[in-house]
């Protein structure tokens, strides 16, 4: 467990609040199936959320290029964190009722990235992945504005998401309804005292899959 326990802490938190929502079906701690989204799976009613943690070791903000370039690790190259989440999404949208692909970080968006064009007259004001995130990507979670609605100086960072993702243009708006971004997450254990006390429902059973 060295070394998980900030990743631990939110999959707790999670888990609790299902059970005091009377939402918890089961959850899993690897699947095979999901990729490299699958630090927690968990199955709701009517839903199943796929989440991957990013904790910081140096503190800094999440850039837009954090989410999109692929990486490198010790020397090797491994794909983009968009990829990740783009193929768990396809691979399992057809198999399983109302899927949702969780990209949670510790620390906050940037506000120092530039995603507009340089020189170009529709660049957003600010153009940093922070306003992306409140402006563009969270809306059309939400079903607030569609594809058509989002204005023209964000439309080259959405192909970018897109083909980072490598998901079609027709399923594009589908998989951003399943996309979240939850950056900020700060610590995973409740301040004290919690505020969310409550005793869990006792009618309700608890599966629990690790796999290792």
């Amino acid at each position: 467990m060295r070394g998980y326990t900030w990743q631990y802490d939110h999959i707790a938190s999670l888990v609790y609040d299902l059970l005091i929502d009377r939402d918890f079906v089961s959850l899993r701690l690897t699947d095979p199936d999901a990729g490299r989204v699958d630090n927690l799976v968990l199955v709701r009613h009517g839903r199943t959320d796929y989440y991957q943690f990013k904790s910081s070791k140096n503190g800094r903000n999440i850039t837009f290029n954090h989410v999109v370039k692929d990486l490198h690790k010790h020397g090797d190259q491994a794909t983009s964190l968009a990829k990740d989440l783009g193929d768990c999404w396809s691979r399992l949208r057809n198999q399983r009722e109302d899927i949702h692909v969780h990209l949670v970080g510790e620390t906050l968006a940037s506000v120092h990235d530039q995603l507009g064009e340089r020189g170009s007259t529709n660049k957003p004001s600010p153009s940093h992945f922070r306003a992306f995130l409140s402006e563009v990507l969270e809306p059309l979670r939400l079903g607030q504005i569609t594809l058509h609605d989002v204005a023209a100086g964000w439309r080259p960072a959405l192909e970018r998401l897109r083909e980072a993702s490598d998901i079609e243009e027709e399923d594009f708006e589908e998989f951003l309804a399943a996309l979240h971004l939850d950056f900020g997450a700060g610590s995973g254990a409740p301040k004290q005292p919690s505020q969310r006390r409550s005793e869990p429902p006792r009618d309700v059973p608890i599966d629990v899959k690790c796999g290792l």
